[in-house]
């Protein structure tokens, strides 16, 4: 709970563009959550994780090897896959991301997957939850 402030590339299709994200309290300054969903926009949109390249594939990954993007949906389904990626705010099938990648083949990676929106929220109250099948709540 909390308020969440939301910034969407407008002007592109469905599922495109650059979308960030900040969530607050709910007594928390929205000018303060403003500026911080503007401040993140403004260091990814400045930070380009793909580059042009002349060779057979469109994109390649920078020199530094790290790419940072979301999921989105493929309800078309052109290309089998369930999800596409968008990563530097352009959409991108897994196939075209594999050969973006193709120059560090043989190398090692590490996923991580994120919540879209970046919690900016103080300590939350942490309530212990009990499954069905546990018994009382101190137990």
């Amino acid at each position: 709970m909390g308020i969440e402030v939301q910034l969407d590339e407008t002007g592109v299709g469905v599922g495109e563009g650059y979308q960030f994200a900040v969530l607050g309290d709910n007594d928390a300054d929205v000018d303060m959550l403003i500026a911080a969903v503007r401040s993140m926009a403004e260091t990814e949109i400045g930070r380009q994780y793909l580059e042009r390249t002349t060779d057979r594939h469109r994109w390649m990954v920078g020199d530094d090897g790290e790419v940072a993007g979301r999921l989105v949906r493929n309800d078309d389904g052109d290309n089998g896959a369930p999800y596409n990626v968008v990563v530097d705010g352009r959409m991108m099938t897994w196939e075209e991301l594999a050969m973006a990648l193709e120059s560090y083949e043989g190398w090692g990676f590490r996923l991580v997957i994120e919540d879209r929106v970046r919690d900016l929220r103080s300590d939350a109250e942490i309530i212990a939850l009990r499954s069905p099948n546990s018994g009382p709540a101190d137990a």
